[in-house]
């Protein structure tokens, strides 16, 4: 059996609609009064956006940018940047060799970016820059619009030795992050604090930034509507976040 439930927001707990249903907010409270812990694990910052994510979730613990950050009752207790001559670094590669690449920094829960457009990396809440100017320090991510980068492994291999490029949302998505920032290292730093073995864990995920943490919990559960690499490693797939996926496999157990 397990003692902590892990939970991806977008695409795993969040219906399509960015809200998390009654019967999932329901059962997963009912598994907290059990005295299971309950994890959110997602890509997003802290500022959630147009997320309603209930209250009561907000309270638990809360791994943020993949990791990068972690919060526990809304209190920021963690945090691993890209230093700044990295971020520079970076900013200095798309000027020079990605000019048509979009690119953005979250920095200190905002998000800056050299694009205005209705909607940019899930979001309409950034501030516009001129990426020449831009004052930059450590940030915590660094956005990129794959859609203008056809090599994703030679921007790999330009990237800092310090830094890290996974790829999401169907390959529309880069996310650079400080090496050695993931979800699973989020995660087990969250579990030495409660002394808990990561075998004791069940976590449920739908993109490619999910699969290490699908692979290293005593249960992975893809959902549904996962990407077909999420599917092929998972210990078992659900119903989709459509379905209620998360909420049918847990009352499946009971």
């Amino acid at each position: 059996m397990f003692d902590v439930i892990v939970l991806d927001l977008d695409g795993t707990i969040l219906k399509d609609n960015k809200t998390v249903s009654k019967l999932t907010l329901s059962t997963l409270k009912k598994f907290e009064d059990m005295g299971k812990q309950i994890i959110i694990a997602t890509a997003r910052p802290p500022r959630l956006g147009s997320i309603e994510l209930p209250e009561v979730l907000q309270k638990e613990f809360m791994l943020f940018y993949n990791g990068a950050e972690i919060h526990h009752n809304k209190k920021k207790i963690y945090s691993s940047c890209i230093s700044l001559d990295s971020a520079e670094y970076i900013r200095n590669l798309v000027l020079t060799q990605y000019t048509h690449c979009k690119i953005g920094f979250e920095l200190d829960d905002e998000l800056y970016t050299n694009l205005t457009t209705e909607n940019i990396f899930g979001t309409n809440q950034y501030t516009k820059i001129d990426l020449n100017t831009f004052k930059l320090k450590p940030v915590t991510k660094i956005l990129l619009d794959m859609s203008s980068i056809d090599d994703i492994n030679a921007l790999r291999s330009k990237l800092p030795y310090d830094c890290n490029l996974i790829v999401t949302d169907k390959g529309q998505l880069g996310q650079i992050m400080k090496k050695g920032v993931s979800k699973l290292n989020g995660l087990n730093h969250i579990l030495d604090k409660l002394n808990i073995s990561i075998n004791k864990t069940i976590f449920f995920g739908d993109d490619t930034n999910d699969i290490e943490l699908i692979n290293a919990c005593g249960t992975g559960v893809a959902m549904g509507n996962a990407v077909t690499e999420v599917k092929q490693v998972a210990d078992y797939v659900t119903l989709s976040n459509e379905e209620d996926g998360v909420a049918y496999f847990l009352n499946e157990l009971i």
